[in-house]
């Protein structure tokens, strides 16, 4: 594809996408094989960390750039005027 000097390995300038799972997790017991029960089991709450084009979006389980507090507020706010039409 012609991209090696931007993308293909971990080196200093390219770009990056990694996500560090928490494997230290209930879900990962018995651990007979990552792959296997990250694939199985994973949830997006096992991801610690989350790195996009070489920047951090997700530190210590928290997005980086959005205001979860609102995302969750402006979400329930919406299923409780969803609930609300439907008893109605």
């Amino acid at each position: 594809m012609g991209l090696e000097a931007e993308i293909g390995s971990l080196s200093p300038g390219k770009k990056a996408d990694i996500v560090l799972i928490d494997s230290a997790r209930p879900q990962f017991t018995p651990l007979i094989s990552a792959l296997g029960n990250l694939v199985h089991c994973g949830q997006g709450a096992m991801v610690r960390h989350s790195i996009i084009d070489g920047r951090l979006v997700v530190r210590d389980g928290s997005a980086v750039y959005a205001d979860e507090a609102t995302i969750m507020g402006e979400g329930q706010a919406a299923a409780d005027a969803l609930w609300r039409r439907a008893r109605a």
